[in-house]
């Protein structure tokens, strides 16, 4: 038995995702610039007397920074049956065959020294988050035995696609995070670890198929997705990690970050909470 919704397409639009990777691309381009040319002018005119001292402790007195973040992430969701009657064995089916999706984070980044170990941190990034199915020649038959709806609503009309087919969720955010960060070590390279809250506003949910016919072409193909979603999201983050500092006042960053979201990505008939790791690259310019 074949089951297809037909619902309408979700109203959102990637016309803001799209404006707002464009303004954070543009954001990128001239914070590197600056910080490109500042460093120039600052290797022009150092003497041979700051060249010897510890360009650690120069860039304590410095109390702010701005910077731009790269982070690939891995994502999932974490689903829990609720009163609506979604049963624990749709949840295991659907545990069986979804898998986590590869995504990124990308961002500006701003940060107030508050002591010569703390910082506070904050900035706003565009985030590509998700998870997919694995590869499988039939979705409905295996996984829909008792009724339960086993997969979230989907109206791309599968049969026209030959072959094994994945499916993919995408959920694109425009968000704040807000952290505390503490640093250990007074030399070039030192650890850092941090804790703080993300607030997510949803730019756009997607669905996705992709097929690998026996004739070897991949076909892919996307729309909006059917159903609704929560439009903000809340997580708590954890992160560790790595700083050198380039010179007194550019430092490279690598971190290792998590985090949960709270908040159910739909309320209905299902909590289903996003979370993901990654590992996040920033370029700092301390002023």
């Amino acid at each position: 038995m074949k089951i297809l919704h037909t619902w309408p397409s979700c109203p959102r639009s990637i016309l803001t995702q799209k404006r707002v990777l464009r303004l954070i691309g543009a954001s990128f381009l001239s914070l590197i610039a600056l910080v490109l040319a500042h460093s120039a002018a600052l290797a022009q005119s150092a003497t041979p007397a700051d060249a010897n001292k510890d360009q650690g402790l120069q860039s304590i007195g410095k109390r702010f920074e701005v910077g731009i973040t790269l982070s690939p992430d891995l994502n999932y969701r974490h689903l829990r049956s609720t009163e609506n009657g979604f049963s624990a064995g749709s949840v295991e089916r659907r545990d069986e065959l979804e898998i986590p999706s590869l995504g990124f984070t990308a961002g500006l980044h701003v940060g107030y020294r508050l002591s010569e170990r703390f910082r506070l941190e904050s900035g706003v990034f565009y985030a590509n988050r998700g998870f997919q199915t694995k590869q499988v020649d039939s979705f409905w038959q295996p996984f829909d035995p008792g009724g339960d709806q086993a997969l979230p609503e989907f109206n791309i009309p599968i049969d026209q696609f030959d072959g094994a087919k994945a499916l993919l969720y995408r959920y694109h955010y425009v968000g704040m995070p807000l952290r505390l960060t503490a640093e250990f070590g007074s030399k070039r390279l030192r650890w850092i670890a941090g804790v703080g809250l993300i607030g997510e506003f949803m730019l756009s949910a997607r669905q996705g198929i992709v097929s690998h016919p026996e004739d070897g072409d991949k076909n892919r193909f996307f729309q909006d997705q059917a159903g609704s979603f929560r439009d903000f999201a809340l997580s708590p983050m954890l992160s560790i990690g790595v700083e050198y500092l380039l010179s007194p006042r550019l430092r490279l960053r690598g971190e290792g970050m998590m985090r949960y979201g709270l908040l159910s990505l739909r309320e209905q008939p299902y909590a289903e909470h996003l979370y993901g790791l990654g590992f996040q690259f920033s370029l700092l310019y301390t002023f």
